[in-house]
């Protein structure tokens, strides 16, 4: 078989891959809801969703199998990239920064509105009833538990907006497929972005001699840093058991300086320390150095009298001034500034939208 003949078969999908991902999706969110709400688990927090790789290492060897016993029925390279992304948009949905906050969200306000507040005059009004769980029973039940979805009295006020909001999401995926298609010649061929996160899965799904899992420096990492886990792991269980120190905090500033530094100090966390081999030197730099410097901000407001930059970590009203707000700030400037980058390639992509020119094969 010929290089563009094996190339073109790994690129192939079809629909059994489709199918499987559709099957995975559904169990995959169910895990991943259960590990965040109720047994505490985090997989969303980080890029590189662990549950993920699991699933795909997974699916990798089971495909190695099938390439023996049944060598037309193996997944291609590209199958196997595409469930794995299926699963990863659909746990960034149902992640503990989506999801968990959204569904108390649309029942909250009702729970929540009292005498006090005056939410019944000034909020509740303006809420639109389709997008929002305002059935006394419904909220009551949803809150305080002692009862099911699965009754009509309790499913009936959330079906409509459960539909409305699944259809928001849907597009707002659809939307971001779009800008993924309409800047992805800027960030490949022009800024040659080097994308990081996805080396990892690239590099997991390579045929052939030279892939990852025949690398033995891959296995000598794997194998230390899954050792330092499953021991520290054992010590979580079984207090009595030693653990490998893999965290320093700092010297301590005394308890006003410490609830505002909260856990500032150094830890040796494998996963992270692979992905910064990835990154460009200047974002591994801007890292820790911003970090640095928002903890000086919390430092010197905590000198000031202000507990905490976060309200729900402070008895007090008083709350740090515009440390909140940085992150939202930055996400303005990066989007202001990758605009600016791109302006070229926009007006050229409009050009082609009004007709002006012609486009490529691109």
């Amino acid at each position: 078989m010929t290089s563009a003949v094996r190339a073109a078969s790994e690129a192939r999908v079809r629909t059994s891959s489709i199918v499987l991902g559709v099957f995975l999706v559904p169990v995959v969110t169910f895990w991943v809801a259960s590990m965040e709400n109720v047994y505490g688990g985090r997989p969303t927090y980080l890029s590189i969703f662990f549950h993920a790789v699991i699933l795909l290492a997974v699916l990798v060897w089971l495909n190695g199998l099938l390439r023996i016993l049944a060598p037309q029925k193996a997944f291609t390279r590209a199958e196997l990239l595409l469930i794995y992304a299926m699963i990863g948009a659909s746990s960034g949905i149902v992640g503990d920064q989506f999801l968990s906050i959204l569904v108390p969200s649309l029942a909250y306000p009702f729970r929540y509105a009292t005498d006090a507040n005056k939410w019944e005059q000034i909020l509740l009004p303006y809420l639109p009833r389709h997008a929002v769980v305002s059935d006394p029973v419904a909220v009551r039940n949803f809150y305080e538990g002692g009862s099911t979805l699965y009754m009509m009295a309790n499913l009936r006020p959330w079906l409509t907006p459960a539909l409305l909001w699944a259809t928001f999401i849907a597009l707002t995926q659809l939307m971001c497929l779009g800008i993924n298609v309409l800047i992805r010649r800027q960030w490949t061929q022009y800024e040659k972005l080097s994308f990081p996160l996805v080396v990892l899965p690239m590099e997991m799904t390579t045929p052939g001699r030279g892939s990852l899992w025949r690398n033995k420096l891959m296995w000598i990492g794997f194998g230390l840093s899954a050792f330092i886990d499953l021991f520290n792991g054992l010590s979580t269980y079984w207090p009595s058991f030693p653990r490998i120190p893999v965290k320093v905090r700092w010297l301590s500033f005394g308890s006003r300086f410490d609830a505002a530094l909260t856990t500032t100090g150094i830890a040796f966390y494998p996963f992270v320390i692979g992905t910064a081999f990835l990154l460009p030197a200047d974002l591994t730099f801007s890292t820790w150095f911003f970090l640095l410097f928002f903890r000086l901000q919390r430092f010197i407001f905590a000198a000031f009298g202000y507990p905490s930059p976060y309200p729900w970590q402070s008895t007090s009203r008083s709350v740090a001034p515009a440390m909140l707000e940085q992150g939202i700030g930055s996400y303005m400037a990066v989007v202001v500034f990758g605009l600016w980058a791109a302006r070229r390639h926009l007006a050229a992509v409009w050009s082609v939208v009004t007709g002006s020119s012609k486009p490529d094969s691109q």
